[in-house]
């Protein structure tokens, strides 16, 4: 196996897990936002995925929002939109909670 393919491995297991307990997916997110800035794309793009699946039961910090901002300047478009959509998400759950 590939470091890679090890690396999405623990991502999506990540993902899996987190979508059936909100409580794991809160503590998946320090990860997850960390393989945002992982050297292999193919890696960065399944953490961007993965935590746009478990937006809704996430509270990013400003950290946290820093990165995935970041990521809305790298040419990529899954990228970008993927990561847009993820601070939609949370800004909209924000919105609608206060």
């Amino acid at each position: 196996m590939v470091i890679s393919e090890v690396r999405l491995a623990a991502v999506e297991s990540l993902c899996r897990l987190g979508l059936r307990s909100t409580p794991f997916a809160r503590h998946t997110q320090d990860f997850l936002v960390d393989m945002f800035n992982d050297e292999i794309e193919e890696v960065r793009l399944g953490a961007i995925l993965a935590l746009s699946k478990l937006a809704e039961y996430l509270c990013l910090r400003d950290d946290q929002v820093e990165i995935i901002t970041s990521v809305l300047k790298v040419r990529c478009l899954l990228a970008a939109t993927t990561s847009y959509y993820i601070l939609a998400t949370i800004y909209y759950l924000l919105a609608t909670t206060y």
